[in-house]
């Protein structure tokens, strides 16, 4: 399911910088924690994606395995999920960074509280 807004975060970066820093150290830990593939680039936007069996699809795939071999068939059955990062220059300065698609709750905060928190913040 998609999110009804998008999430939107403004740094103090230029988007060739956030870009880089997007590139290197949140697409490892999509891939390693959600499994998201980074499928598409380019300065303005980077798009992620993840295929994956749904849990009801193995579910009725175990049980049908039980009754009729055609359970098997459940096994089949793939959901894509993309997220899509869009990089824009802010009016006032820095970065506007648009978070679209089906994500996990911790990419937003990820890029706030940990990629670009004040380096105040950081260094505590």
């Amino acid at each position: 399911m998609a999110d009804a807004q998008p999430h939107r975060i403004v740094v103090e970066e230029t988007p060739e910088v956030v870009h880089q820093r997007l590139l290197a150290d949140l697409t490892p830990i999509l891939s390693r924690q959600s499994r998201f593939e980074l499928v598409s680039q380019n300065e303005h936007s980077l798009v992620y994606t993840r295929k994956f069996t749904p849990t009801w699809a193995k579910v009725l795939g175990v049980l049908g395995l039980l009754f009729l071999l055609l359970g098997a068939l459940f096994f089949l059955v793939k959901r894509t999920q993309t997220v899509v990062i869009s990089l824009s220059p802010h009016a006032e300065g820095g970065t506007e960074i648009v978070i679209t698609g089906v994500q996990t709750a911790t990419i937003p905060s990820y890029i706030q509280d940990d990629l670009f928190a004040p380096a105040t913040e950081r260094a505590g």
